[in-house]
């Protein structure tokens, strides 16, 4: 005999599910000790697949979401903690949304966000169906992270911080980095267990969470450049042609003929708009390339190098050292080498 669920009642039970994630998060975050705060739930296979793990760092509750639903899916839950968050969206793009047109919140795949979230908002997910969303975390107070700010010289974006009053609020942006990719990856493969896996998720999240502040720092710094929509998607096209072959990248002139911009604009609206020059966004692909290429045996160096665009092997290398702080080498030997697209 074959029972067939509703759509309706899909939907109820996806939301009960949620709001058992809420739930669990507010227990962690509201729970004094580290050692007793941390959670992990996983959505039951006949809505999707996925999981959700919680625990406490220091002062800050960490996140680690990874989920995809069978169905489309809208839904509305009511946040239940007050504060700020810095968060990594490793997979697709998410929307959020406060009920209207005018209070909708886009999360970019690849970004990082430092928003504020008001207990008692009503805050609706919209994700398709088999959507992967993928993220990291971390949720602090007002009085550490404006203190971050401080001790990072930048009091001017504590006082962004106190003016914050709205339900919600993306307060900056900035592209995740190779390096915060590859601390990324050493979160999921912690190789310790007991005491030491504490000691070890503790070290490299807190270096993690420095790097995001040190970015979102560096993008408030950034150089500001008046564009139209036009100019954004030329600047978009601009991006993918760069990425397009990364062993023979156009050259800047090549490229500002190309989308139709002088090549001043393209230099500053690029930077503006990608947090990253030119040159530095095709060594960050290049190295990306290079690390996940390391997890196969069968290349050398010298055959990763010259994919990654570099015929000088030696050149190769330093780049390489100059973005992650180790050769490539060592990261081969290292089990924890590898650098992913997303987080399993």
């Amino acid at each position: 005999m074959s029972y067939q669920l509703q759509m309706t009642d899909i939907t109820e039970a996806i939301r009960e599910q949620i709001a058992d994630f809420y739930s669990a998060f507010h227990q962690v975050h509201v729970d004094p000790d580290p050692l007793n705060a941390a959670v992990k739930l996983s959505l039951p296979s006949r809505f999707g697949k996925g999981q959700l793990n919680i625990r406490k760092f220091g002062v800050t509750t960490f996140s680690a979401m990874k989920l995809s639903f069978n169905q489309d899916i809208s839904l509305t839950e009511e946040v239940l903690d007050s504060g700020f968050f810095v968060s990594l969206n490793l997979g697709e793009s998410v929307i959020f949304d406060m009920g209207s047109s005018t209070s909708t919140y886009h999360f970019p795949a690849s970004t990082i966000s430092l928003g504020y979230t008001k207990a008692g908002v009503k805050l609706r997910t919209m994700m398709s169906a088999n959507q992967e969303v993928k993220s990291f975390s971390f949720f602090l107070s007002e009085q550490h992270l404006g203190q971050y700010f401080i001790e990072l010289d930048r009091p001017d974006l504590v006082d962004r911080l106190v003016q914050v009053s709205n339900g919600m609020s993306i307060l900056a942006n900035a592209t995740i980095s190779p390096m915060q990719y590859h601390l990324i990856n050493k979160l999921i493969t912690n190789p310790y267990r007991g005491s030491l896996e504490q000691l070890y998720f503790d070290s490299i999240a807190g270096e993690l969470l420095i790097s995001l502040l040190e970015s979102i720092c560096a993008k408030h710094k950034a150089i500001t450049v008046n564009l139209s929509d036009r100019d954004r998607n030329q600047l978009l096209t601009a991006r993918k042609l760069l990425l397009k072959d990364l062993r023979e990248p156009p050259t800047i002139s090549q490229l500002a003929k190309t989308v139709g911009m002088n090549e001043d604009k393209l230099k500053k609206g690029f930077k503006a708009v990608f947090n990253s020059t030119i040159f530095k966004t095709v060594t960050e692909q290049r190295m990306q390339l290079a690390a996940q290429q390391l997890r196969k045996n069968d290349m050398s160096i010298a055959e990763i190098a010259y994919d990654a665009g570099y015929e000088n092997v030696s050149k190769f290398i330093a780049a390489f050292k100059k973005t992650y702080g180790i050769t490539p080498g060592m990261m081969r030997k290292s089990i924890n080498y590898s650098l992913p697209t997303s987080y399993s």
